[in-house]
């Protein structure tokens, strides 16, 4: 008989960014994540295979919103007032939300690394730059 999973990799995300938020990096485990789940740790070795995997999970989850954030910094500007407006965001996200930036920066494998999230974040960015 088959059982329904507890938890995926959404969720294990979304418990990941709340105690990123809460805690910052330090707070950040496997085991703090499978608690807050309510599961055991080993079950969420079938999505990361260890801290540094998590970790980079986040920084990519972090690459994604300061990318959202940028986007709307830049929103119906012309290039040089949407550059300004991105370095004034990107300043204010990392001042506020300290703990994803202390994530977003952090060295990680570039095998664990989801270099979709961060190619995307710097191109959009560069493409700014190159507009000015």
């Amino acid at each position: 008989m088959a059982y329904p999973a507890k938890t995926d990799r959404a969720a294990i995300l979304a418990v990941g960014v709340e105690l990123l938020a809460e805690q910052g990096l330090a707070g950040l485990s496997l085991r703090s994540v499978a608690a807050s789940l309510g599961v055991a740790p080993n079950a969420l070795y079938h999505y990361f295979a260890d801290r540094a995997a998590l970790e980079a999970a986040m920084a990519a989850e972090v690459a994604r919103r300061l990318h959202a954030v940028l986007k709307r910094a830049a929103a119906g500007k012309e290039p040089e007032t949407a550059v300004r407006s991105m370095a004034r965001a990107y300043l204010k996200f990392a001042r506020e939300q300290g703990a994803f930036y202390e994530a977003l920066m952090r060295e990680c494998h570039p095998a664990e690394r989801d270099l979709a999230a961060h190619t995307g974040l710097w191109a959009f960015v560069l493409e700014r730059f190159t507009k000015i």
